[in-house]
């Protein structure tokens, strides 16, 4: 009987200590509900509405270039494009590979692409795998869409330039903006990804031609699956610009440059207006707007060709024939000469002590 009394007491003893211990386990949980609720509320409330809502962007088409009158010169087209969602995609390599032997496209490429560090990219923004590709391949993937979770095909306009050819180096062409060009401040509103004009009409009126892209707002749920869309606000097309180029002008100067190496620039001498500027050999811009194979952009920086070199605003010539108009007009209007006034050439002519200017006709005129 003394014994069972003794073990009464210790129990007793035992559930003080564990009823203080229980007291104060939840007093700090109460302390901390507390604290998470009224002083970090605002905080963590602000987190949350963040991540139940993610918006994704969609680039505007860039404005059209038109000659003097109205003639399309650039326009835009619509380019299928294979992307990836990683948030939508429970098992990335899997998929990655399913399209590879799908579209018979190499594994360790499309890894590459997927894996690709990309700075500053939102949740739900879609990762470029294949650009530009064909209605063939889009058909092929929309059938296999079940079996490729997080696998989108995006319309996204492409830059159109229908002449081909045609005073490439005068409307320039587009490429993806660089590290150095979004660092350099110059372009605050640009994004990785985004494509900018590089030369020519393309790269003076930039921000003309951009416009505003759009964006999607998505709602998610807690694990970050979307399940909606709460409202997009639609992009705006760039401004269209109409150049003071002839169109029928600009043929003729490309045509007498046919196989030859050099340029031709057609002024109206009243107004100062560039009615054509052609240098050749050409380059076709449409082959920026899809990812460049390593074989043509070699042949573009051939040394011996230099496409991509417009000759008539970025080389140095003795200005030639041309500079005797200049001199003609001013003999004739100081009244130095007349219009049956003639000189003979014989084939050079020395400055002073410098070296003799050649003629192009070495035999003289």
């Amino acid at each position: 009987m003394v014994r069972s009394e003794k073990n009464s007491i210790n129990y007793g003893h035992r559930i003080r200590y564990v009823s203080v211990i229980i007291a104060v386990v939840f007093l700090i949980l109460l302390l901390r509900l507390w604290y998470l609720q009224i002083i970090k509320g605002d905080f963590f409330r602000e987190q949350s509405e963040g991540n139940r809502f993610k918006q994704v962007y969609i680039p505007a088409p860039r404005g059209e270039i038109f000659d003097r009158n109205g003639k399309v010169l650039v326009d835009n087209r619509p380019a299928f494009n294979i992307e990836l969602v990683k948030e939508d995609c429970p098992d990335v390599k899997l998929t990655l590979r399913k399209l590879a032997n799908l579209l018979n496209e190499d594994f360790e490429e499309l890894k590459k692409r997927a894996f690709l560090p990309q700075a500053k990219r939102r949740v739900y923004e879609p990762k470029l795998l294949l650009a530009d590709v064909s209605r063939e391949v889009v058909a092929q993937v929309y059938a296999k869409k079940y079996d490729l979770p997080g696998i989108v095909v995006n319309v996204r306009p492409a830059r159109n330039y229908p002449e081909k050819e045609f005073a490439a180096h005068l409307l320039g062409y587009l490429r993806e903006i660089t590290d150095k060009q979004i660092e350099s401040g110059q372009y605050p509103n640009y994004r990785r990804g985004d494509l900018i004009g590089q030369t020519g009409i393309e790269q003076i009126h930039e921000f003309l031609l951009f416009g505003k892209r759009g964006v999607q707002h998505l709602i998610v749920n807690a694990v970050g699956t979307r399940v909606g869309e709460l409202y997009s606000e639609q992009d705006t097309p760039g401004h269209q610009l109409k150049l003071s180029i002839n169109y029928d002008v600009q043929l003729a100067a490309e045509k007498a440059l046919s196989g030859l190496t050099g340029s031709l620039v057609a002024m109206d001498p009243r107004t100062g207006e560039i009615l054509a500027l052609s240098s050749h050999p050409g380059f076709d811009p449409n082959v920026f707007s899809s990812p460049i194979k390593p074989e043509v952009w070699a042949d573009l920086n051939n040394p011996k060709d230099r496409k991509l070199n417009n000759r008539a605003i970025s080389g140095m010539y003795p200005p030639g024939s041309v500079f005797k108009i200049i001199m003609a007009v001013a003999g004739l209007a100081e009244g130095i000469i007349t219009p049956n006034s003639s000189y003979s050439c014989g084939g050079s002519f020395r400055v002073g002590k410098s070296r003799p200017f050649h003629c192009h006709k070495r035999s003289g005129h």
